[in-house]
């Protein structure tokens, strides 16, 4: 099972529990579950951290659920931090600070969101450096 599929049966509704060992049922459960997945992530900013503990994260989805929570949500700092995670790792260095910049805003002290702003502002000085180099 991957993270994405447990991490998603952590808030199942469904009252029981079922294992590889299961044969059938278990596939079944796991179905019913991809469903259930499906429609909570959605609606919800859970989408967005199941994505990121997935083995492949797929950050364009990322950034798409967390863009929706931040509408419903401007203020939302999960939504904030993950945005920024985001657009990091998919090249946008501009976005990533700004969304970055606004979680740090409401939690100045979180070490995750200073991490991410420090690698950040190494990758854009290297692509200024890079475009001086250029000229």
């Amino acid at each position: 099972m991957t993270r994405a599929v447990k991490c998603a049966s952590r808030i199942s509704p469904f009252p029981f529990y079922f294992s590889p060992s299961h044969g059938k049922h278990h596939e079944d459960f796991l179905q019913l579950l991809h469903v259930y997945a499906t429609i909570v992530l959605q609606h919800t900013e859970f989408s967005a951290s199941c994505l990121l503990q997935a083995e492949l994260v797929n950050y364009e989805r990322v950034k798409e659920y967390c863009l929706k929570v931040l509408q419903k949500e401007g203020e939302n700092f999960k939504a904030l931090y993950r945005s920024g995670v985001a657009f990091y790792h998919l090249g946008d260095f501009n976005k990533a600070l700004y969304y970055l910049k606004e979680a740090r805003s409401r939690q100045p002290t979180d070490t995750n969101v200073i991490r991410y702003i420090q690698l950040t502002e190494m990758k854009l000085s290297r692509c200024s450096q890079r475009e001086k180099e250029a000229l």
